[in-house]
């Protein structure tokens, strides 16, 4: 009998419908609480970056935005397809960036649910109904306030999409049975990915590795996938990485090398950032134990045949794409010092790393009667102290929103009535280009000076 058809512990059985109903009801209540405060805490006025793009939505306003455009760097990257959203966006709102931060909640609540119908069909086809209170854990964290930088501001779309593209390819290159149509649409997908957000580039390398390791029907055939997605990969990193200079202000790259210590700490926090971030020691501990704790709950089942690799492949590659998404952030970030890692806006990057990390344990807690209760109080227990720990991440969280709130207004009242210029440091470090970019944007009338918006400062 196969491990992936054997009742794997004392109390498997099938999922019911009525399984989903406690742990649905349960995962929609962070992302009510998110959206409330998003409603509450967004402002209508352009933040940080916004600023560089408003000379975009200036020119594509003015009929003067080619399609090169859309291929212009950003920093390190280069973002054809949230741009495209974003100029689209801008045209039909005046640029009113509260629809980007209502495109930001959609893209997130499409990508969860991407995780939560693969803990589902890992539930059913393992027979391992307890799988089912991985969904709420997952949504506590994916949309825990921690991430709020991402919550509140419409340019943090390129994460949101480079992430809900990276499970998509990793969830296509992961099903059972994977034809050509299947390859394709997970290289299309890894496509957008690498042009939403530069870190998306590990995809690459973690779809290879998925393709090694996957079942296929002959050795040419998996010789023939790996092919092809390696030729997809050069043809879309290639061209990413042309002409790149090194960006004024930003480490180079070198510093990844330069002290190998900094460099691990970077990518640990980098992992334990979404449930300790405001802890720099716990979220270096937690990163380490997560990829510990990752290696051997797929590694185990695997070793005593107790689950088939086809269940634990999906998750196992989730975790490794996140690794890798971290080691190549921090080429780019780790010269600012592994605290960096802690930014809340990579917390999205690392989120779903906890919530394959869930799934794992849950399986390997599943896995044999021998010794099955002491497994699974100890994986319930280390997912209990997770989830605590994002409610506490949640709190401070909920403090950055609203400081950034009672900024952010403050901003936005001196572009319609000027009186103390350093208030735009609030949303940009070099207020006379703050002025400058607003003049044009008072002339289109975009943005806090569109007829909508009123001119009361409110948001």
């Amino acid at each position: 009998m196969t491990p992936a058809s054997r009742k794997t512990g004392p109390s498997a059985r099938a999922l019911r419908p009525i399984d989903l109903v406690g742990s649905g009801a349960l995962a929609a209540a962070p992302l009510a609480l998110l959206v409330a405060m998003v409603a509450n805490y967004a402002v209508d006025v352009p933040h940080w970056d916004q600023w560089t793009f408003a000379e975009r939505v200036a020119r594509f306003e003015s009929g003067d935005f080619g399609i090169a455009g859309l291929w212009e760097r950003h920093n390190e990257h280069r973002l054809p397809v949230p741009i495209a959203i974003f100029l689209v966006l801008a045209h039909f709102t005046r640029w009113d960036v509260r629809y980007e931060i209502a495109a930001n909640l959609i893209v997130a609540v499409a990508a969860f649910l991407l995780l939560a119908r693969q803990i589902v069909r890992t539930a059913e086809r393992e027979r391992a109904p307890e799988l089912r209170w991985c969904i709420p854990l997952g949504s506590l964290v994916w949309f825990s306030l921690f991430q709020s930088e991402n919550w509140v501001w419409g340019w943090q779309l390129q994460i949101f999409l480079a992430t809900f593209f990276a499970l998509g390819a990793l969830l296509l290159l992961t099903r059972d049975s994977l034809a050509w149509g299947g390859i394709v649409w997970a290289i299309l997908a890894a496509v957008a990915a690498t042009y939403s957000f530069a870190s998306a580039v590990a995809l690459w390398p973690a779809g290879a590795a998925v393709l090694a390791v996957r079942a296929f029907p002959s050795r040419a055939a998996r010789t023939r996938a790996l092919l092809a997605w390696i030729a997809a990969g050069a043809a879309a990193v290639l061209p990413y990485v042309a002409g790149h200079e090194q960006v004024p202000n930003h480490p180079s790259p070198s510093e990844f090398f330069a002290d190998p210590a900094r460099t691990l700490a970077f990518v640990a926090k980098f992992l334990g950032a979404p449930v300790a971030g405001w802890r720099p020691v716990m979220a270096l501990a937690l990163g380490l134990a997560g990829i510990s704790a990752a290696a051997a709950a797929a590694a185990i089942p695997l070793w005593r045949a107790e689950r088939a690799p086809a269940a634990l492949l999906p998750y196992a590659a989730i975790a490794l794409y996140v690794v890798a998404s971290a080691v190549i952030t921090a080429v780019g970030r780790v010269g600012f010092g592994s605290d960096q890692a802690l930014s809340s806006r990579y917390a999205t990057l690392s989120a779903p790393f906890w919530v394959a990390l869930s799934v794992l344990l849950v399986l390997l807690a599943a896995s044999s009667p021998a010794g099955a209760a002491a497994r699974a109080r100890l994986v319930w227990f280390a997912l209990g102290t997770v989830a605590g720990l994002a409610i506490v991440g949640a709190e401070w969280g909920s403090e950055f929103l609203r400081v950034q709130r009672i900024e952010r207004m403050a901003a936005r009242r001196e572009l319609l009535r000027p009186e103390n210029q350093a208030r735009l440091k609030f949303i940009f470090p070099r207020p006379p280009e703050v002025r400058q970019r607003a003049e044009e944007l008072r002339r289109l009338g975009l943005s806090v000076f569109r007829k909508s918006s009123g001119n009361r400062g409110g948001n």
